[in-house]
Order: C-alpha cells, then structure tokens, then sequence
C-alpha cells in the first residue's frame, strides 16, 4: 500500500541516520531505520528510485555497523549490529 511516496521515506531515513555525513546517529535513530525498511523495504524495492534509494541506505547501514572508536572497539552495541545485519540479510 504506497501510503508514502520513496522520496518521503528517503528523507525521513536521510533525517535519521544521514547517507554520506561524517557524524554518527544514535542507537534509537538505526533502531528505527531497521523497523522502517523492515516494514516497507519490499514495496521499496519494486520501483527503480526506491532500489536506488534502498542500496545507499544498506551501504550507510554496512558502514555504521563496521564503525569502529579509537581503541579499536565497535562504536554501536552488538544489538544494533545484529539488527543491521538481520535486515542486511533479507
């Protein structure tokens, strides 16, 4: 049911966990992403613009999961990590 136009989706994703900015979100904000596409990442899928759309946000999500702090340690908890690879997989 496209109750939401891809752009729509694009930014309220782009807001939550940004695409190609340096600054981290918090937790909550990749813990709603992972919902969100989750739910409605099928019907994305099905036109040209929300396949484009969806592969930029697996590669930011791919990114924030490898994210790494200065001791060498993940940044994200492994929870969020394994949400981003449970959605990932699909």
């Amino acid at each position: 049911r496209n109750l939401l136009a891809v752009k729509v989706i694009g930014q309220v994703v782009h807001d939550l966990i940004g695409i190609k900015e340096p600054g981290l979100p918090e937790e909550h904000m990749i813990e709603c992403v992972c919902e969100l596409l989750h739910s409605i990442g099928y019907t994305m899928d099905g036109s040209q613009t929300g396949k484009q759309l969806m592969d930029q946000f697996s590669a930011r999500l791919r990114d924030l999961k490898r994210t790494e702090g200065r001791d060498g340690r993940s940044t994200f908890k492994p929870r969020i990590q394994f949400k981003i690879q449970d959605l990932l997989d699909l």
